[in-house]
């Protein structure tokens, strides 16, 4: 009886549908210094490095901040989707800190949150891969900035 619970606990976790986020991190450096504490960040999406309008916008309120160093999963409060933001196309993150403002550059996202796209998953014994449709993308960026 416990084996065929447990199955069906595992075929239910592999049916949920994947979480559409990009995981983010940053260093914050205040004054030559790197910040620790809680920050509210608030992160745009746009499809231009410089100008236009954001296509898609997040706050993170109280991101934790140690040594400068914090991780947000963007996508998480605000969905990529309800904007119509499919990762088709090139994108580029605005970053404000507590208000002072947009950094500049925007940071340019490759890789990894473009493995989103559909794709077909083949499983092939204990391997999975993606088919020639899929997209796929590893790594996250590292960006540090004086604020």
């Amino acid at each position: 009886m416990t084996v065929l619970l447990l199955v069906a606990f595992a075929a239910a976790v592999f049916a949920a549908p994947v979480e559409q986020v990009v995981s983010f991190q940053g260093k914050i450096v205040e004054a030559g210094v790197p910040a620790d504490g809680t920050r509210n960040i608030h992160f745009y999406l746009y499809n231009l490095a410089v100008g236009g309008i954001s296509l898609w916008d997040e706050d993170h309120i109280g991101v934790p901040v140690t040594a400068g160093l914090f991780v947000v999963e963007l996508g998480a409060a605000t969905t990529f989707a309800s904007a119509g933001v499919d990762f088709t196309e090139q994108y580029w993150v605005g970053i404000d800190v507590a208000g002072g403002g947009e950094i500049t550059p925007r940071y340019k996202l490759t890789n990894s949150p473009y493995a989103m796209g559909d794709g077909d998953w083949q499983v092939d014994g204990t391997d999975m891969y993606s088919l020639p449709t899929g997209k796929i993308g590893i790594g996250t960026a590292f960006r540090t900035r004086n604020v």
